[in-house]
Parts: C-alpha cells; sequence; structure tokens
C-alpha cells in the first residue's frame, strides 16, 4: 500500500470582464436647446417665476402687523 497524490482539479478559467461602453458623447446644440426650451414651458406652466423671497427692492411679500392674541387669532 503506497500513498497516492492527490488528484490536481482543473483550473477555472479566467473571467473576462465585460467590454467597457463608450463614454457619454456632448449633445448637439439643437438638443440643448430643445431641453431648455422644454424646461423653461414647464417652469413657467407650474408658476414658478422666482425662488427669492427678496428681490432688488426689498421683501416682495409685505410684513403681518396685526397683533396676536394668545388664542392664536
Amino acid at each position: 500500500m503506497g500513498a497516492k497524490t492527490p488528484a490536481v482539479p482543473e483550473p477555472t478559467p479566467a473571467v473576462v470582464p465585460a467590454a467597457i461602453p463608450d463614454p457619454p458623447t456632448k449633445a448637439s446644440a439643437d438638443v440643448q436647446g430643445a431641453r431648455g426650451a422644454a424646461r423653461n414651458r414647464g417652469l413657467a406652466a407650474a408658476g414658478t417665476t422666482s425662488t427669492l423671497l427678496t428681490g432688488a427692492s426689498g421683501l416682495s411679500t409685505t410684513a403681518t402687523n396685526a397683533p396676536k392674541s394668545l388664542l392664536g387669532q
């Protein structure tokens, strides 16, 4: 009874990485202009003229000067 050498398993095949996709290309000026126009139309439809509370002339709304009561009215 002699010592047997263990069987060597087959090596696993090397994993080949997937192909790297092409980098994104810059959109043409026509596409960028159309996207900007669509965004502006959407903002106009939503009624958002500005997100700023103050403008060049100060606050855009008047202050509430009515005194408050203890009941919150």
